[in-house]
């Protein structure tokens, strides 16, 4: 007997995982405090809040204390009390000028650490700065464009920058991946090796006090190693091979209408490339929206990586239909060809960044036009038999 079962099913557990995430995202510990509003957030000096503490809002200032974890969204985040637990901060601007007893995890724009931190502290942004008023009493993890480390770092500095500076003293050595510049200032005192790779030597001032060696590994700007690219080639051949598994002739539904209308799947797809993180930054700011936000992230990220499979899949049915061969040889055929075209090219030096882009907006073009022009047989053709 077989046994059907469309994308409809998909969809049901798809809101089955939203229902529970709501649901979990409501049912906060007993002693834990919420302030979600568009307006400003702040906590004098003098008062104290039980944690885990969420606060979304324009500006959040924290000059009492915060008795566990801070979950912080807003557009400046400033802490310059005491927090007796772990910060997680998503902002554009982060300030810390008093003392986190925990680690502290941010994605900003821009964050200046003038305090102690305690534990470890990872950052995904624009620019960081650790002053020489700034204390890590542990790690800190960086991938930034700019990042100037002035302050103390008991362990190690590792992480990826467009632009470092090192000034502070760090006590357990430097690890640096692609580097575009690396000044090692003349206040920097550097308790281990300094190992990092880029295209350029490191700027070393001569007052600089380093107990290791300095280990530079030549590297030039973008590409990728043969190894890597092989890899990300058998992944993506393996996704496309399951997806086409469980729902026969998806791929080749899915993309059929945006190559009837490309222009249009182009101009949606960037629409939705540029708005979706703006959207879900705004969605963050809701509590009610916060769910929605997590779904919408998640197909955000996943397109990030199915963008490259899905314009190698149309490139493939391009060269297929071009030469009139679609019956000639098997779609997993013309996948290969396109795939292994979209790869190659993405791999080579300064075409990486360009041809990601591009396969995410066409991905994401693809998907929406599939969505509203061809929904119906989508769940008709994309069916799944078990014997």
């Amino acid at each position: 007997m077989l046994l059907k079962a469309g994308i409809n099913d998909v969809w049901k557990i798809i809101w089955l995982v939203v229902l529970l995430a709501a649901t979990l995202l409501h049912a906060q510990p007993c002693h834990a405090e919420a302030q979600l509003t568009k307006y400003d957030i702040t906590i004098p000096a003098g008062e104290s809040h039980e944690g885990p503490f969420f606060a979304a809002g324009k500006e959040i200032i924290i000059d009492g204390k915060i008795k566990g974890d801070l979950y912080a969204v807003g557009t400046n985040v400033v802490v310059n009390g005491t927090v007796n637990g772990d910060l997680l901060v998503v902002s554009a601007t982060l300030k810390v000028n008093g003392i986190v007893n925990g680690d502290v995890r941010s994605l900003s724009a821009t964050a200046n650490i003038n305090g102690q931190v305690d534990g470890n502290v990872s950052y995904v942004g624009r620019q960081l700065v650790l002053t020489p008023s700034g204390i890590i009493n542990k790690s800190m993890l960086l991938v930034t464009m700019q990042g100037e480390v002035n302050g103390s770092v008991q362990n190690k500095v590792c992480g990826w920058g467009s632009n470092i500076k090192l000034g502070g003293n760090l006590g357990g050595g430097v690890t640096l991946y692609k580097v575009g510049s690396l000044a090692i200032e003349q206040k920097a005192k550097i308790n281990g090796p300094v190992r990092y790779t880029g295209a350029n030597s490191a700027d070393v001032s001569p007052g600089a006090a380093l107990s290791g060696k300095l280990h530079w590994e030549r590297k030039e700007a973008e590409g990728g190693s043969l190894f890597m690219t092989l890899l990300w080639f058998l992944a993506g051949v393996l996704v496309w091979y399951s997806f086409n598994f469980i729902f026969p002739g998806f791929w080749s539904t899915l993309i059929s209408p945006a190559l009837n209308k490309p222009l249009a799947a182009v101009l949606w797809g960037t629409t939705i490339f540029l708005v979706t993180p703006v959207l879900v930054l705004a969605l963050l700011f809701t509590l009610l929206g916060i769910p929605m936000a997590l779904i919408i992230s998640g197909f955000y990220v996943s397109t990030l990586y199915l963008g490259k499979i899905i314009a190698g899949q149309s490139l493939g049915s391009l060269f297929a239909k071009r030469f009139g061969w679609e019956s000639r040889f098997k779609p997993f055929t013309w996948f290969l060809l396109g795939y292994g075209v979209v790869v190659l090219v993405g791999s080579l030096p300064y075409l990486n960044s360009f041809v990601s882009i591009i396969s995410v907006c066409w991905a994401m073009g693809v998907i929406c036009w599939a969505a509203v022009l061809n929904r119906r047989k989508i769940i008709h053709d994309s069916r799944w038999k078990i014997c």
